[in-house]
């Protein structure tokens, strides 16, 4: 009788790995193929996740094999990478004529101020992104690979390379460590857990009212000598990080206390990036709100948290509150599943808010409306059991009139007449299936086909009757053709005339009150690694910046709109941060304490004075990211007055 072969037990980081490759692979592999692949592989996952895509199943891998080295893991498949970046020296090549007083320089210029800085550290191990290698096989060579899957591991791939840097260093190029122009400053995290937090942080930095509020609020009494990391310290930290963001002429800063004093857990393996970016952001606006709310007038004004209600609409029966209000600082948005096709912003928040039946409908409404409006998404799978092959799209603004409870009579009758409309639609595409397609064939290719044939292969001969009944056969087939072509096109044509109705149904400007810009988008591979994780933010004059670590590169606004990353691995755009609308000249310069400004200031020019006279030129001390302050005569010149206008 013959046996199963014996398979050795996974170690606990086998385990890891092979689950990673099964997160990432779905169902194209079972457990023990993707086992007999990394072990095959020596516990290189890179190498694995291409083999299995080739085609691999590791069938030609004895499980008896043994490596002298023990179970194959990460820290081996690190290894096997490649060279690995040399760690930086510690001598600083003489740019100014003196290494000694560069380095006692560039010492003097962080004095003291431990949180913010150029890292010269050596890499961390724990940064490590997921390498690409050349594939040996290409897809297209391989018959036994579908089209679907080609296009898959395509997109895998176009991930991979679109981030690779095998050769990464923490130790910037002097040339590159000075802030340029307009362009923002990357703010970092020593601990590579905590990147995200890093990100969303800088992110907040770019909406216009997060930034003026931040900048006054009134700095609490703390205890001298309380540590950094604190997280009774959380408040000035985060002020300090702003200013930082806003005035400093390093390219790039380093955290190392911030991130921790305000709550951000590290993440860890296997965690959701979005689900903890979520987490981050209630921490962060709970601690904004608690210091702004003793310091406000007006309590109706809300930066994060907003009040919602829901509400039921009976035929016969009068609106009814059916719940409690409740304040929340984010909306959940899930897409591209059963429940709720959809992968545009608009059709998913109009799917999740309402809900209709027989009976009437039911609605959440949104009571009170705040400054900031952070939308959480996450990616369904669909029926399949994969994630939709669609990108998630959301416009540069949007109107949220038709979700507020004062307007929840006339959204309603806007939402009627535009399922009416789509319900058109969908009829006028049934009868166009019907008048095109019989048993699952396309009848007009079918006619063309056949009318080729007449016109082209039959033959009359001599035999007049037969050319006589090819010329009527064909005319008939033309006729057919051409009237069922008409058809087709008047079908189109009313299909487009609505659907362009339907997309106009709520551009009255009775629903066109209150208007949210895009602020901030950030995004995720969905591989592990530094560069996986990366954001984009609109800055005051309009321009779009993407940061990935702390590489800050200037972007159209249609990237940023259709960045296709992470599409087949279920992830994309995890947060988008809308905030009301504000004109560019009702934008002012923010009011930072003086005890940072000051402190920014000494550190820009020493840092600046440590540097060759070209790279120094490229500083610029005014702030880049806000707009001139106005006349003294502004209103909004006084500090105790709000800073800029909204519509």
């Amino acid at each position: 009788m013959q046996t199963a072969p014996y398979i050795p037990p996974e170690t606990q980081e086998e385990a890891e790995q092979v689950d990673f490759l099964l997160g990432m692979m779905g169902d194209y592999v079972n457990r023990t193929e993707a086992l007999r692949v990394y072990r095959k592989h020596k516990g290189n996952v890179e190498r694995a996740a291409d083999a299995i895509l080739s085609g691999d199943r590791g069938e030609d891998y004895n499980w008896d094999d043994t490596q002298s080295s023990g179970p194959p893991g990460y820290s081996q498949a690190v290894q096997q990478i490649g060279p690995q970046p040399l760690k930086p020296s510690t001598t600083v090549i003489d740019l100014t004529g003196s290494d000694d007083e560069l380095q006692r320089a560039m010492a003097m210029s962080l004095e003291n101020e431990p949180t913010f800085g150029p890292s010269n550290r050596a890499p961390d191990s724990n940064w490590a992104v997921v390498p690409t290698n050349v594939r040996n096989q290409q897809l297209g060579d391989n018959p036994s690979i579908s089209h679907e899957d080609k296009s898959y591991n395509d997109a895998v791939q176009a991930s991979l390379e679109d981030f690779v840097s095998t050769n990464e260093s923490d130790f910037f190029p002097i040339n590159e460590t000075v802030r340029e122009g307009g362009r923002p400053v990357a703010l970092r995290s020593d601990s590579p857990t905590l990147a995200y937090a890093a990100l969303f942080i800088q992110a907040l930095f770019f909406v216009p009212q997060v930034r003026e509020r931040v900048s006054s609020i009134e700095l609490p009494d703390i205890p001298i000598g309380l540590a950094r990391s604190s997280p009774d310290r959380a408040v000035w930290n985060l002020v300090e990080v702003f200013v930082n963001l806003d005035l400093a002429q390093l390219a790039a800063i380093v955290d190392s206390d911030a991130l921790p004093s305000l709550l951000a857990h590290p993440l860890a393996d296997h965690t959701s990036v979005p689900d903890t970016t979520a987490d981050f952001l209630k921490n962060v606006s709970d601690l904004i709100e608690s210091q702004l709310k003793p310091q406000s007038e007006n309590e109706s004004s809300r930066l994060f948290n907003f009040t919602y209600g829901h509400m039921e609409l009976h035929r016969r029966m009068p609106r009814q509150m059916r719940r409690s209000p409740s304040d929340s600082h984010i909306v959940l948005v899930e897409f591209g599943g059963e429940a709720i096709p959809y992968t545009d912003l608009i059709s998913c928040l109009s799917a999740t808010l309402s809900m209709w039946t027989d009976a009437g409908s039911a609605h959440d409404v949104i009571i009170e409306p705040s400054e900031v409006f952070c939308f959480h998404l996450r990616r369904q799978v669909n029926q399949a059991g994969k994630y939709a092959p669609e990108p998630f799209t959301f416009p540069e603004h949007i109107y949220l009139d038709q979700f507020l409870f004062e307007n929840l009579d006339l959204a309603n009758q806007k939402r009627n007449a535009e399922r009416k409309l789509l319900d058109e639609v969908s009829r006028l595409e049934r009868m166009k299936e019907g008048l095109t397609r019989h048993n699952n064939r396309d009848i007009v290719k079918d006619l063309e086909a056949t009318l080729y044939y007449y016109e082209n292969v039959a033959q009359p001969g001599d035999d007049l009757e037969r050319a006589e009944i090819l010329k009527k056969t064909k005319a008939k087939l033309q006729n057919v053709l051409t009237s069922i072509s008409r058809k087709a096109e008047a079908i189109d044509y009313k299909i487009e005339k609505i659907q362009s109705e339907a997309a106009n149904v709520f551009n009255v400007p009775e629903l066109q009150q209150h208007r949210y810009d895009l602020r901030a988008v950030l995004l995720y591979t969905g591989l592990p690694g530094r560069k996986q994780i990366y954001s984009y933010v609109r800055d005051n004059q309009g321009a779009w910046w993407k940061t990935v670590d702390y590489s800050v590169t200037e972007v159209p606004e249609e990237t940023v709109l259709s960045d296709p990353t992470g599409l087949h691995l279920g992830a994309g755009p995890y947060m988008l941060i809308y905030s009301r609308h504000v004109e560019i000249e009702n934008l002012s310069m923010p009011q930072w304490p003086r005890i940072f400004t000051e402190s920014v200031e000494k550190h820009n020019k020493t840092f600046l004075s440590c540097l060759p006279a070209e790279v120094a030129a490229k500083a610029n001390f005014s702030s880049t990211n806000s707009p001139p302050p106005p006349p003294s005569s502004s209103p909004a010149s006084t500090p105790n007055n709000r800073r800029f206008k909204s519509d």
